[in-house]
């Protein structure tokens, strides 16, 4: 059970624990990253009600709903019902983004380039200089869901949000396991190798939402020499999230999307009827619809019908087995921020996380949902500030 395993390593996480063992901490997190499966956890404790047994579908993965024909039905109903988005514009690039006022003061400051990491290409906007700060987005997005944040830790701070492989501008590989979490990570790597050796620098400054924080969490398992502090938006940590997975029921129906974006031709269901499903869960299923300009929904549309990007952004889920994951201590000092309206991610996932991550602050957004970041940009810039020190 995951409650044993994190009882019988308490020494292992408390914060007190450096230097030597700390550093096989991590180079255990760097050999489970190459290996791709150790330490793995078989049973958890489940701090919400009930438990389940996975069952799991013929090439052996998790199956989290068993209800799938009715996941299906109401998927079409979705499509077929949305207003037909018509006005989306042609596939012209990001950086070439029409916008007005206040935003495109904002959008000229940012600055676009790509990087060659690990063999493919990297697109990725940034402003400002210094130390660095990374910020790596979720599923279905793109840099673009860092453009408040670029503006406002771009006035003491290098800010950079990348496009992550297979989104928007930057490559798209094709085979299933190039989007492996190993290699997910080891793009982070190279990202920061770079900053550092383009500003003198030795440590950064991680920001993650969704995917990205999936990748987030293991890398500051994995390099905690790295980073100067980490900051988590509404991202589960994988050992809890796979606990989650194992033993409540309401954390598996509410991930039973991932069956679906598993299966072959998922990505033409998406980009049915103008982008239908995912103009539905990302615009229509946030608190504040409006947070979305018609900028931003124009945005989101190219970046979404760029050529391959939503079989690259898929293949995420299919490389990935959530019901697998070491225990995974984080030893750096860790903000997560949630908004407690997700429907995706529960908050049962936050149960035992300072237990994992020792030097820990949550802040929670009552009405935030999945999509907090463009809900609430200044009060999410706000407690990241806090958390960093304010402006000299």
């Amino acid at each position: 059970m995951l409650q044993h395993n994190i009882e019988a390593d308490k020494t292992l996480l408390a914060p007190e624990v450096q230097g030597n063992q700390a550093s096989k901490l991590a180079e255990e997190a760097r050999n489970t990253l190459a290996a791709g499966s150790a330490s793995r956890i078989d049973k958890g404790t489940n701090p919400s009600e009930g438990s389940a047994t996975i069952p799991k579908d013929k090439s052996g993965l998790p199956v989290f709903d068993t209800v799938s024909d009715k996941n299906t039905e109401k998927l079409h109903k979705i499509i077929e019902d949305a207003p037909s988005n018509k006005d989306h514009g042609s596939n012209q690039k990001i950086g070439d983004l029409s916008v007005s006022g206040t935003n495109e003061a904002k959008m000229e400051a940012i600055q676009h380039q790509s990087a060659d990491i690990n063999g493919i290409k990297l697109h990725y906007a940034s402003e400002g200089s210094g130390e660095p700060v990374l910020f790596l987005h979720g599923f279905p997005e793109f840099w673009y869901e860092w453009k408040d944040q670029l503006h406002e830790f771009g006035q003491d701070h290098m800010a950079v949000a990348m496009d992550m492989r297979g989104y928007n501008l930057s490559d798209k590989p094709s085979a299933v396991t190039d989007y492996a979490l190993e290699k997910l990570v080891s793009d982070t790597k190279a990202m920061f190798d770079r900053l550092f050796a383009e500003t003198g620098r030795s440590k950064g400054i991680l920001v993650a939402h969704d995917w990205g924080g999936v990748v987030a969490w293991n890398f500051a398992a994995a390099y905690p020499e790295y980073l100067e502090k980490l900051v988590i938006i509404n991202s589960p940590h994988p050992t809890l999230f796979a606990r989650e997975l194992k033993n409540n029921p309401a954390q598996q129906k509410a991930s039973s999307y991932i069956n679906f974006f598993r299966t072959s031709g998922a990505e033409s269901k998406l980009l049915d009827n103008d982008c239908a499903y995912l103009r539905n869960a990302v615009f229509d299923k946030s608190s504040k619809p409006e947070a979305f300009t018609p900028e931003d929904r124009k945005a989101y549309q190219r970046a979404w019908t760029e050529p391959g990007a939503l079989t690259a952004s898929l293949n995420y889920y299919r490389a990935a087995n959530p019901t697998e994951a070491p225990v995974l201590p984080v030893k750096v000092p860790t903000l997560v921020i949630w908004g407690e309206q997700d429907q995706a991610i529960l908050p049962g996932n936050l149960v035992g996380l300072d237990q994992l991550v020792p030097d820990l602050r949550i802040k929670r957004i009552a009405n935030g949902t999945h999509w907090v970041v463009h809900e609430e940009p200044e009060l999410v810039s706000k407690y990241i500030r806090e958390f960093l020190g304010n402006k000299d």
